[in-house]
């Protein structure tokens, strides 16, 4: 089945589609991945082979249109990474159509517990459509998704990241120099997780130990200069920038940290729904997929005849995604109440929130159960703060 948004919509496959070099660097990645994590020797395999395409997509521009610092490298190395993580999983990407994400929105996540969620893979990306209504700083964008991935650290804290990617509003960039002039804002939140952390605690902590860095941490930085002095006095010559990467990289963050609360709750609220109900979820293709490589795909007579159909499909920039159906979570409406003026009541939403049943050996568990939000007097129209997303065909 065919499911009404493009490829191009979808991160994993427009991000290989815009930079087509990128593809054998993931496959790098993959290759360096070691029980589901990146080994240090794969993630600077991805960091050499990003530095040399890079270098090779600044040199078609003119001179006055090349990047002042290595910020974009670093960032494109880091995304493909966590592609790594993503295709070394399954390539399993979840889309959340707008009214189940106008829905989550509108739930309440403080009283939940992370270890609470169930994660269906190690890692895969949950896909917001065409994207959120509200972007990162930067380029024009909106928030589309995030790589989520998780590990349990023997002897430690288990870990829960969020990489959060958005797609650019004055696309879509072509050419030799597409991973440059192209390149999207993405922010990551790693959340290290004690037993009882709720979200906003996690994210506390994030900040705390400068996993999310509001401020440049000292010690980097001084060692940065030590570096830069000792290769000056060695005849090296190198420029200081006004500002370094680590103080820029703190100065985002916090420009972004007011809306990646929220959106991090939307993600969160995501990962339980696919918790509590995971048998809402079925499968499809972007709308533009070739109809004949699908059938040649569904219709293969064996597993090998079958991986070279997905190869081929994959190649030409498509992927299965998994949806999540609005049937199963549609909106809920109130008639509402009249006050006593003999006045109905404006259109507004009745917020969400998540139960959490005890359940299993004695009691010890807990099952997820969604109480949707209700929209109160919907046939009134929509609510002033009901929609905050987009979610585009073109």
């Amino acid at each position: 089945m065919r499911h009404q948004i493009k490829a191009e919509f979808i991160h994993p496959m427009r991000f290989l589609k815009t930079f087509p070099e990128a593809a054998s660097i993931v496959q790098a990645g993959v290759r360096g991945m070691s029980g589901g994590v990146l080994s240090y020797s794969g993630f600077q395999e991805i960091m050499n082979r990003t530095m040399r395409a890079y270098n090779t997509a600044i040199m078609k521009l003119p001179r006055e249109m090349r990047p002042a610092s290595s910020d974009i490298m670093i960032d494109i190395g880091s995304t493909i990474s966590h592609m790594a993580g993503f295709m070394a999983a399954g390539r399993n990407t979840f889309l959340f159509p707008v009214d189940i994400l106008n829905m989550l929105d509108q739930t309440d996540i403080s009283n939940i517990r992370l270890a609470d969620i169930q994660l269906p893979f190690p890692a895969f990306y949950l896909s917001f459509g065409s994207g959120l209504s509200y972007g990162l700083p930067g380029p024009a964008n909106v928030i589309d998704g995030a790589y989520v991935s998780a590990a349990d650290n023997k002897g430690g804290p288990s870990s829960l990241s969020f990489y959060f990617t958005s797609r650019r509003l004055d696309g879509p960039h072509r050419g030799g120099a597409a991973m440059v002039t192209g390149a999207s804002p993405t922010f990551f939140a790693p959340l290290t997780l004690q037993p009882d952390d709720t979200l906003e605690l996690a994210i506390d902590r994030a900040i705390a130990t400068k996993d999310i860095a509001l401020e440049p941490q000292a010690d980097r930085v001084q060692a940065l200069l030590d570096g830069v002095k000792e290769a000056q006095e060695q005849g090296v010559p190198i420029v200081v920038a006004p500002t370094t990467g680590f103080a820029r990289a703190a100065q985002f963050n916090r420009a972004a940290l007011p809306t990646m609360k929220r959106v991090l709750g939307l993600a969160c609220n995501a990962l339980c729904l696919l918790t509590a109900e995971p048998e809402i979820v079925g499968h499809g293709w972007p709308e533009d997929t070739p109809v004949k490589l699908i059938e040649q795909f569904e219709t293969a007579p064996s597993p090998k005849r079958k991986r070279a159909a997905l190869g081929r499909l994959i190649d030409d920039g498509f992927m299965p995604i998994r949806i999540v159906h609005a049937a199963n979570s549609r909106e809920n409406t109130d008639q509402g109440p009249v006050e006593s003026t003999g006045r109905e009541v404006a259109p507004h939403w009745r917020r969400g929130h998540w139960r959490r049943q005890p359940t299993g050996p004695g009691r010890s568990e807990r099952l997820l159960k969604w109480i949707k939000p209700v929209l109160v007097r919907g046939d009134r129209g929509a609510a002033a703060h009901g929609h905050v997303y987009l979610f585009n065909k073109h």
